[in-house]
């Protein structure tokens, strides 16, 4: 399948998503609906009388062409760090049976050398990813949640080991708001970084009544300063922020992010779980011979919660460099955690990331 998330010229167009329904409409001019030249061509045909066959053949050339990040990285040998001291599977949620699945669904879990994994109705959910894991060298190592032909996805590629993710997706429906007819989400956005330095993207992004997260990444964890990030505004008015940035050149960072807005009522700010950011640093903690360090977030049945930094760590070798969000018991709540992991217990070979848990209840 092609994936059209990459397609900056014209897949990358702000859009919502009203429930039940399956029109597009602008974040930013509700009013306004969009049409993709495609689905234009596609309905001129309809309308001339043209043969199924050369509908279905239209339909197939819907999807963009990939247009991927520079591939910097080579084939390599599994590193010796590759699965090692990796946590139980049973721990990014798959044996958790208290989730409120009218609420959340999952965990939805890809490897690579597998086929991408449907997840949900974009019309219906917005997915988020909650796992990143392996040996990110350079640009042929990607893992994202992206939007294809009105659904979730799950999916990515690698020249390396050990590189997989894991999502969640969350019913539109079930978030709690003053609009209760305003639901949307984007479509897949990105800002990418080649060598040393830092980029960033503000006219995507949602404002800041909308939470913003990182969505997917592609490129080099290797040395500190390799990290993507969002900042989220401190006004309603003005957009959130992502970033790329690298901390040493040779290689590319890539940033796939997507904002969601939850029908937040006029002129206030998202609302996130004790107004907080987490943040976790393997190095933290040490385990026998590698480091994993944890903190619990907010309760899984109240809260979205989200990546807003991954990286800044240096040297991903393979499946036991990740960081997640899952869900585990914690006091008879079922709670979001958010971990860094390592293969390593040395503190300039660390694995960081920082998360925000976005309320159900927004009002």
């Amino acid at each position: 399948m092609n994936k059209p998330f990459d397609d900056l010229s014209e897949q990358n167009i702000a859009y919502g998503l009203g429930i039940g329904s399956d029109q597009r409409t602008s974040r930013f001019a509700p009013t306004q609906t969009l049409h993709r030249p495609c689905a234009s061509g596609v309905l001129g045909a309809w309308a001339s009388g043209a043969t199924v066959a050369a509908l279905v053949a239209l339909l197939a050339g819907c999807a963009a062409p990939e247009q991927d990040v520079d591939d910097t990285s080579e084939p390599g040998e599994t590193a010796a760090s590759e699965e090692q001291n990796l946590a139980p599977e049973e721990d990014i949620g798959s044996v958790q049976a208290n989730l409120d699945s009218s609420w959340v669904r999952g965990p939805f879990v890809w490897n690579q050398g597998s086929a991408d994994v449907y997840l949900a109705s974009a019309s219906t959910h917005v997915c988020v990813l909650t796992r990143l894991k392996g040996d990110f060298d350079g640009g042929g190592e990607k893992v994202l949640v992206y939007q294809a032909n009105g659904s979730w996805y799950l999916g990515g590629t690698s020249k390396q080991s050990g590189i997989g993710g894991v999502a969640y997706c969350y019913a539109m429906s079930a978030f709690v708001s003053p609009n209760v007819n305003g639901r949307w989400h984007d479509v897949d956005w990105s800002v990418q970084q080649y060598g040393t330095g830092t980029a960033y993207e503000s006219s995507a992004p949602f404002l800041g009544d909308a939470a913003t997260f990182i969505n997917g990444f592609a490129g080099r964890l290797q040395y500190a300063g390799d990290q993507v990030y969002i900042a989220h505004s401190s006004g309603p008015y003005t957009p959130n922020t992502g970033y790329a940035q690298m901390g040493r050149s040779g290689a590319v960072a890539r940033n796939y992010f997507m904002s969601f807005w939850a029908g937040t009522g006029p002129g206030v700010l998202a609302k996130y779980w004790n107004n907080a950011t987490y943040r976790v640093d393997s190095s933290y903690r040490c385990v026998s011979s590698y480091g994993n360090y944890e903190v619990a977030m907010a309760p899984v049945n109240d809260a979205m919660c989200v990546f807003t930094q991954i990286g800044n760590g240096g040297n991903w070798d393979g499946g036991a460099e990740y960081v997640d969000i899952y869900p585990k018991t914690a006091g008879g709540v079922e709670t979001w955690y958010l971990r860094a992991h390592s293969g390593y217990c040395d503190g300039s070979r660390k694995t960081v990331a920082e998360a925000r848990c976005f309320k159900r209840d927004q009002r």
